[in-house]
């Protein structure tokens, strides 16, 4: 099996959050989060609202599909990050385009429930992705990780 990895990143690549899974539990630390991506050089495409939560989720089955094909669209993207993990992606696995997210060649960044995106990619395209931070807990805490960050940026 050939595995695939995007090309190297611009200066101030751009990165999309995308609430596939569940809702953020804070919203302030959600803006302390995307400032410290910010601060680090990254030009920040949020797709998350956190008036659209449904339930439990970062919004409908539908309008979370979206967010996901809409970063995979946009050109000034590079890397879509997860916003959070819990529960939820499983649902949409049979909705996506993984041909369209595979050609992209963007980077997916995520761990938890990301992990069935990236390994629903890998087996169907044989496209590889990174295990690694998302948007809530590990940029939005205020005692954050500096090895984690470290293990990012670099």
């Amino acid at each position: 099996m050939k595995i695939s990895l995007a090309k190297g990143l611009p200066e101030n690549p751009g990165i999309a959050i995308v609430a596939v899974s569940g809702c953020a539990l804070d919203g302030v630390a959600v803006e302390r989060g995307l400032q410290v991506l910010r601060e680090r050089g990254f030009v920040i495409h949020n797709y998350y609202d956190h008036a659209q939560v449904y339930q439990r989720f970062g919004a409908t089955d539908v309008q979370r599909l979206d967010q996901l094909h809409a970063a995979i669209d946009n050109p000034d993207v590079q890397i879509v990050m997860a916003l959070r993990g819990s529960y939820g992606l499983s649902r949409l696995l049979p909705h996506i385009d993984y041909k369209k997210i595979a050609d992209s060649k963007k980077y997916l960044v995520g761990h938890s429930d990301f992990n069935a995106l990236q390994l629903a990619m890998l087996a169907k395209t044989d496209t590889s992705s990174f295990c690694g931070p998302m948007l809530c807990d590990d940029f939005s805490r205020e005692d954050i990780s500096t090895y984690t960050h470290q293990q990012f940026f670099d």
